[in-house]
């Protein structure tokens, strides 16, 4: 399959009840996984013979993880600081393709008004001509974003995974 993100030059816009994102911890020393997901608010990829710009735009204050208390407590000053800072935004930089159906996002991850640099790992799949879908994977170090979490050493660790589904539409 020819890759339609890089062929033809345009902008693609995220189609948000198509897009999903959302991560994976793994708590009490590594033995539990804690899933997540995120809100997604807008977000738009932008092909140009020059290069790729674009941006996912996440809602801090959506963040569920099936537990009212955790998800308050990922919601306060300690993580997310959703209050002060509403929008969890990666922006991409730059677009390569290092293999069949294989894209790398590379661009810069702001959470709680931190930013850090992530490689987004991508399979891209054409669903219409018009129409695509991302799945993404990518580890941070929530430590980067200056997210102190837990108490106890080893209860939440400083590794995460993230995971994207992002549906993009050609525009006009």
């Amino acid at each position: 399959m020819s890759d339609p993100l890089l062929s033809v030059p345009g902008r693609w816009n995220v189609d948000p009840s198509a897009t999903h994102a959302g991560f994976v911890a793994h708590t009490f020393w590594g033995l539990i996984p804690v899933r997540g997901s995120l809100g997604v608010r807008s977000g738009h990829l932008l092909v140009e013979s020059t290069g790729v710009s674009g941006e996912l735009v996440l809602d801090a204050a959506s963040v569920d993880t099936g537990i009212r208390l955790r998800n308050l407590h990922l919601r306060a000053r300690a993580f997310f600081d959703a209050s002060r800072h509403p929008d969890v935004r990666f922006v991409a930089q730059t677009l390569t393709a290092p293999g069949p159906d294989r894209i790398s996002v590379a661009g810069e991850l702001t959470v709680a008004g931190h930013t850090a640099p992530i490689t987004l790992e991508c399979e891209i799949r054409l669903q219409e001509p018009e129409r695509v879908e991302l799945t993404g994977q990518a580890q941070v170090d929530r430590r980067s974003f200056s997210m102190s979490g837990g108490q106890l050493p080893g209860m939440i660790p400083a590794g995460v995974e993230l995971a994207v589904e992002v549906a993009l539409v050609r525009e006009g």
